[in-house]
């Protein structure tokens, strides 16, 4: 829609909702203001993704870059499941886009990925009931904002979720709006 409002001179998000949308922009731009983030590295093939277990420390999560709700995202622990990685995570989105699902925001977008460690912790005091979900999810960062903590129960193996929409807004948005000319 940003791309339409653009060429249209319709109000829009604005040329910032990519640093938004795709992750390995997002992390580039959080890294650049030096904010605290795992380490990452940008895939854009299954050769780029066999020497990641060697830059990176395991485990790792290997997702696509353009999307939302842990769709297509596989937790690699050791180098022997890096030859598989690839091709699964293809079958996932695959899937999705044979029903319609992939949240993809980007023409030529499809090879896209994004390697990163995955942060340690524990989720003790996240919940007053057992059986939620044992990962946290950022989708985007809006400032000023109000933040809504989602419960999510835990992901079967191997997690090949193919779409989860959550549209919230909690005040009207304000759009960049594009200069005539």
């Amino acid at each position: 829609m940003a791309n339409a409002a653009d060429r249209l001179g319709l109000a829009g998000a604005g040329p910032g909702i990519r640093v938004a949308r795709d992750e390995r922009l997002m992390r580039q731009a959080w890294q650049a203001a030096g904010v605290p983030i795992p380490r990452f590295r940008r895939v854009d093939s299954a050769a780029d993704l066999h020497g990641a277990p060697a830059a990176l420390t395991p485990p790792l999560l290997l997702k696509p870059s353009w999307g939302a709700g842990s769709v297509a995202q596989l937790v690699l622990t050791s180098q022997d499941q890096v030859a598989d990685a690839w091709a699964e995570i293809e079958q996932a989105l695959e899937l999705g886009g044979q029903v319609g699902t992939n949240k993809l925001y980007e023409q030529n977008t499809d090879a896209d990925r994004l390697v990163e460690e995955i942060m340690g912790g524990t989720t003790e005091g996240w919940y007053s009931e057992p059986g939620y979900g044992d990962y946290l999810s950022v989708e985007a960062s809006l400032p000023r904002a109000s933040t809504t903590r989602w419960r999510s129960r835990p992901s079967c193996r191997p997690f090949r979720r193919t779409s989860e929409l959550h549209h919230r807004t909690t005040r009207p948005m304000l759009f960049h709006r594009r200069r005539r000319r």
